[in-house]
């Protein structure tokens, strides 16, 4: 529905602690009360979403032919969305159009008179129901086991005899775990609490978290704590210090910095594409009148120092939305241009669906656009190195993306594990499908070398510099 902006504002909060938020304007919320049309019961298409509504409240279920689970903590995200951007009912009131906030992708929901059979009694918790519910999520909706090369059914065969009334947490998550494992997919997770630990799993964490991992494992020190310490000093120190000559300006609580490298050379480097309002989730709106302001600074600094050229930093890019994503190229675009296509692949006869980007109306730059990306371009990262690679005054320098670019589907389980998994094929402007390959520059430049991640991107930045003084 959305890409995963929990573990993208999450990944980032070490950021929040040192500054504040940018206050916005959110639009007035359409109570449910009023919204009688949507009252009832609806399910959709694709997506596997059962979605109950009347004056008050929502009720969500996660459904497949044998599963049937009730998802709390996502009946509180399509409440918000319901609320702020109401769908477009039928005259006959029996279909709705459910959109996210800003996106003018459309979820169809079907009206029906009572719920699935299989909801007459909800999947109860024990270790094989939970274990069939994993599997029939994947069954049910996962896009690409073709691309992975993976026989789903057979791997399912061989693991279910080891699951029983007596498996514990542990083992069926390490069953689980194993399943995953062949598909490289960005966007697969699995997360679960288990004797009070969290304890989270993705087979495709990415350059920068492997290589951290594997040190914080060799040095017997916290994973996480690497982590933040990395990104602080990427951050921070890599980029505000040595590659802004700490002269750059911070800004979106600290998930954009830009500033002038050289006398006549711009840099504008995005950490996500979300929670640029006040870091937190469910702002859409607040985010994008965030990002027009600094968009709007950064572009009339450039244009004071007469930038010749503009270096735009994916190199480490969590994700977030696909719709900030689309406004930033905006504003490098010199007219409207199509950019990609996206279709549900778990829907029957699903019609790609059609984006572009368009200029911006006021403030913008035309001239020379580096895009500069790596393995940690993830997601909403990608979705707007997409974005910049239609313009034709925009070059793609660096290493290839991580090529996870579906919306994360999160399904639960009856124990209240999550899995998110992808569903959504996205087709760029040429046709080409880089999910599980990555999308590859035109200009190839190592940005992260394992052996040294802040100082290795520092000296791609040079060397793009280089690059852009003598052909310009």
């Amino acid at each position: 529905m959305t890409k995963n902006i929990t573990r993208t504002l999450m990944a980032a909060t070490f950021l929040l602690s040192c500054g504040a938020g940018v206050q916005g304007i959110e639009a007035k919320k359409v109570k449910l009360a009023s919204q009688t049309d949507l009252h009832g019961i609806w399910q959709s298409e694709g997506y596997g979403y059962v979605v109950e509504t009347d004056s008050k409240n929502v009720t969500l279920y996660d459904v497949t032919d044998r599963v049937c689970v009730r998802s709390t903590e996502k009946a509180e995200q399509i409440k918000h969305y319901l609320q702020d951007t109401p769908p477009d009912v039928s005259p006959d009131k029996q279909t709705a159009l459910f959109r996210t906030t800003l996106e003018d992708y459309a979820i169809s929901l079907q009206r029906i008179s009572n719920l699935p059979a299989v909801c007459d009694k909800l999947t109860p918790n024990t270790p094989q129901e939970n274990f069939e519910a994993f599997v029939s999520y994947f069954e049910t909706h996962y896009a690409f086991f073709d691309l992975y090369n993976v026989d789903w059914a057979s791997a399912v065969a061989e693991k279910r005899p080891l699951v029983s009334d007596d498996t514990s947490d542990a083992d069926l998550f390490a069953i689980m775990k194993d399943l995953m494992q062949p598909m490289k997919d960005g966007h697969l997770s699995l997360s679960a609490t288990i004797d009070g630990e969290k304890k989270i799993y993705g087979p495709n964490r990415g350059i920068i978290t492997d290589t951290l991992s594997q040190r914080a494992k060799a040095e017997g020190t916290d994973r996480k704590g690497k982590s933040d310490a990395f990104l602080k000093k990427y951050w921070l120190e890599g980029v505000g210090e040595k590659i802004l000559n700490g002269d750059g300006e911070l800004a979106a609580g600290f998930f954009i910095q830009y500033g002038m490298p050289t006398e006549d050379i711009a840099y504008i480097g995005f950490l996500t594409v979300a929670g640029f309002g006040n870091g937190d989730l469910l702002n859409e709106r607040r985010d994008l009148a965030a990002l027009d302001k600094i968009m709007d600074k950064a572009l009339a600094k450039f244009d004071k120092a007469g930038a010749k050229a503009v270096i735009i930093d994916l190199s480490t890019n969590l994700g977030g939305y696909d719709f900030i994503s689309r406004k930033i190229a905006g504003r490098f675009a010199d007219k409207k241009r199509f950019i990609y296509s996206k279709y549900a692949a778990d829907r029957l006869n699903a019609e790609p669906h059609k984006q572009y980007v368009e200029p911006y109306s006021t403030t913008g730059f035309t001239g020379p656009v580096y895009v500069l990306t790596s393995n940690a371009t993830v997601s909403g990262g990608e979705i707007l190195t997409m974005a910049l690679r239609v313009l034709p005054n925009a070059t793609h320098a660096g290493q290839a993306t991580r090529g996870a670019l579906s919306d994360v589907l999160d399904k639960s389980l009856p124990n209240g594990w999550k899995l998110s998994l992808s569903n959504e094929v996205y087709t760029d402007a040429d046709g080409k499908k880089w999910e599980g390959r990555g999308i590859k520059p035109d200009l190839p430049i190592t940005v992260f070398d394992p052996e040294n991640l802040t100082q290795s991107h520092i000296e791609a930045v040079k060397t793009l510099i280089t690059h852009i003084r003598q052909n310009h």
